[in-house]
């Protein structure tokens, strides 16, 4: 009888998926604030997010919910997935 595995997931895989993403997203939002002239007190103000919340999401410490993103993204005026996407 051959054992399947449905819905598990590589936990190693999962890891250095969200490592990557949280890396991608640090180096992008990095960039947008820079460009724009923006903090990351001042972003903070514009989502209603705590400083800590930008300031973990702009170093790649942690992850932030899909709706701390969307709020980032539209503070920026940037499609959320111009945060996330490698460039």
């Amino acid at each position: 009888m051959v054992k399947r595995n449905y819905g598990v997931h590589d936990s190693k895989k999962t890891k250095d998926t969200d490592e990557s993403v949280r890396l991608t997203l640090a180096r992008n939002l990095t960039e947008l604030l820079e460009a724009r002239h923006i903090s990351r007190r001042e972003l903070a103000k514009r989502t209603g997010d705590s400083h800590a919340t930008i300031s973990r999401a702009a170093s790649g410490d942690r992850a932030v919910s899909v709706c701390v993103l969307a709020r980032i993204a539209s503070a920026l005026r940037v499609p959320a997935d111009r945060l996330v996407s490698p460039r």
